[in-house]
């Protein structure tokens, strides 16, 4: 039976070093358990929170190569000492300090592994920082792997529950989870919550896992626009930054925008003892050399997209509109609204036969051959579907000669233009935080245009008690989407 004090130079510096490292988030120790099963080519690692018992702990079981046991036996003599950096292991793990992060969040680390091609199990155990005793295995595990518990955890800890630690998990390991090198499941009183690929991707793919050659191994870029704000800069699997955007090196204000998510992996770069910043070396430049020469890629390509997701928005906004006024509308005696209906069918059918030379007359039945007569200021190709059944549709338009016109309304073609250069529109719309606050503008300025056109020429009392009339039907259930 082995036991006794662990090898610890300065105990007091040990213990301040791992608060410094691993205790400003309790669930910094629970990434080194996954980390350390990862590195040890796990495929299937599965956390357990168990706050229930009279002794609360978590454990990490993997299926991985497990640890032979003279490595196993040797780990109290080599803390700060990472056995994994000796073997030259291309690993998350490089600074061997790992091993005392569970102090941070509990009292008892109990180690049980089967190595590879090794019939026995064995196990270890560590009392905080000080001793450290070989133990009896109650339970010899079936396979190679290895469990890790940490006992004494706080129940309290919110952090340490289920879902907080799926949320933490899915960040820290994106790219292993992306890329399918292991599964995770975190599971707390029978509730089993997978980490998978569905809960970290999002958004449209700008740059998909392109290589990008460097001296040292290549960088591989994935970049999402409207994906988790921020692209994170990992190493072999582990998140180093979560936003590259905070390094003072990063120029560009496409990182910096919010509209773009994603990663950047360059597993060679080099890494501070808390593995939170990448160490300013000729590595580094070349990094940044090589995130710089994207940049006009990615600005460019979110541009693109911006604008048609703004064209889908507005499309969504005016079919809503549309359905909304046509509710209100039809409790309302609306005569000169409902002629409407006819003037924008007849302009439909002029711009239909614009591109053939032939107009539609005054007249049923009779057309007259000439040249293509002028479109329509309401497209013709616009879907019928944004139209409200009363004939209202809406176009934006840059009208210079009224900038300080916020709309106005051609009852020929049923048209409600609305001012993209009035500083309204600006404010209210370009500026806009949300799509409802862009759908409170449009339907303000509707309302108004309609209210003009039913009432034209009535006195002013009249039209503004109306305007309160239909503002009022309109909000009646307010505007939503």
């Amino acid at each position: 039976m082995i036991e006794g004090k662990l090898k610890i130079g300065d105990e007091a510096y040990a213990l301040q070093l791992l608060s410094n490292v691993h205790g400003e988030d309790p669930r910094r120790p629970i990434r080194e358990l996954v980390e350390n099963a990862a590195d040890a080519e796990a495929t299937r690692i599965k956390l357990i929170v168990n706050k229930r018992g009279f002794d609360p702990y978590i454990v990490c079981r993997d299926d991985g190569r497990g640890i032979p046991v003279n490595f196993l036996m040797s780990l109290p003599e080599n803390v700060c000492n990472s056995i994994k950096r000796q073997m030259k292991m291309q690993t998350g793990g490089v600074h061997g300090i790992g091993l005392l992060s569970f102090n941070t969040i509990g009292d008892r680390l109990r180690i049980i592994s089967r190595s590879r091609g090794s019939a026995d199990t064995y196990a270890m155990e560590f009392e905080g920082v000080k001793r450290y005793r070989q133990i009896p295995v109650d339970r010899p595990l079936e396979e190679s792997g290895t469990e890790v518990y940490i006992y004494g955890i706080d129940k309290d800890k919110k952090l340490l529950n289920a879902e907080r630690l799926v949320e933490y998990l899915a960040r820290e390991f994106e790219d292993d989870l992306i890329e399918g090198r292991f599964s995770l499941e975190v599971q707390q009183d029978s509730k089993r919550i997978p980490v998978t690929r569905d809960r970290i991707i999002s958004g449209t793919p700008v740059i998909s896992s392109r290589h990008i050659p460097t001296n040292w191994g290549d960088i591989v870029v994935s970049i999402n626009y409207g994906g988790r704000g921020g692209v994170a800069l990992t190493r072999r699997g582990i998140t180093i930054m979560s936003n590259i955007s905070n390094l003072p090196e990063i120029e560009g204000e496409v990182w910096k925008s919010g509209k773009i998510g994603g990663t950047i992996r360059f597993d060679a770069i080099n890494v501070s003892t808390d593995k939170k910043n990448p160490i300013r070396d000729e590595l580094f430049r070349v990094l940044i050399e090589r995130i710089s020469e994207l940049e006009p890629e990615i600005a460019q390509a979110v541009a693109a997209l911006e604008q048609s997701e703004n064209e889908k928005s507005r499309e969504r906004l005016y079919k809503y509109l549309a359905t909304r006024l046509d509710e209100v509308l039809r409790n309302l005696n609306f005569d000169r609204m409902k002629a409407l209906m006819q003037a924008t069918k007849k302009a439909e059918q002029e711009a239909e036969v614009g591109k053939t030379g032939e107009v539609i007359s005054d007249k049923p039945g009779r057309t007259e051959k000439g040249g293509a007569p002028k479109r329509p200021a309401v497209r013709g190709d616009r879907k019928k579907s944004l139209r409200s059944v009363y004939g209202i549709n809406w176009e934006e338009v840059s009208d210079l000669e009224h900038p300080r016109s916020r709309s106005r309304f051609d009852a020929k073609f049923g048209t409600i233009y609305i001012n993209r250069v009035h500083p309204d529109f600006t404010k209210k719309v370009l500026k806009a935080k949300n799509d409802l606050e862009k759908l409170d503008y449009f339907y303000k300025v509707t309302v108004k245009e309609v209210i003009l056109h039913q009432f034209e020429g009535a006195p002013a009392c009249d039209i503004l008690e109306k305007l309160l009339d239909i503002q009022l039907a309109m909000e009646k259930a307010p505007p939503t989407l």
